[in-house]
């Protein structure tokens, strides 16, 4: 009885389904997923949560009441970064025109000769 008991104390304990369901499915085997890509990290310093469905494989972060699904995230992500690269790229453009038009439109120092 003592190896039985030694036995059973060295299985991983099961793991247990998280509180939620499924927003593809519907099914409640939701559990905990581990970050793999940086957005997955970011999210978690927000206080999302990464979770799977282990029935259809769907991951998603769970942010109080709301659901995002990762491929939603992961797009917004990549829209986003390259709005803020053609918005600094445009602001880029713009300073350079201030500078060269400040430069052109400068008087010339008067003639000390006249």
């Amino acid at each position: 009885m003592l190896a039985h008991q030694l036995i059973d104390s060295a299985r991983p304990a099961p793991v247990k389904p998280v509180a939620g369901v499924c927003p593809a499915c519907g099914v409640s085997r939701v559990y905990r997923s581990h970050r793999r890509k940086p957005l997955d990290w970011a999210f978690s310093l927000v206080g999302a949560r990464l979770r799977r469905c282990h029935a259809c494989n769907t991951r998603f972060f769970r942010l109080f009441s709301w659901t995002i699904p990762t491929r939603s995230a992961h797009r917004f992500a990549r829209k986003l970064g390259a709005f803020v690269l053609i918005l600094a790229a445009a602001a880029l453009v713009a300073l350079i025109l201030l500078s060269f038009g400040s430069h052109f439109n400068a008087t010339p120092p008067p003639d000390a000769g006249q």
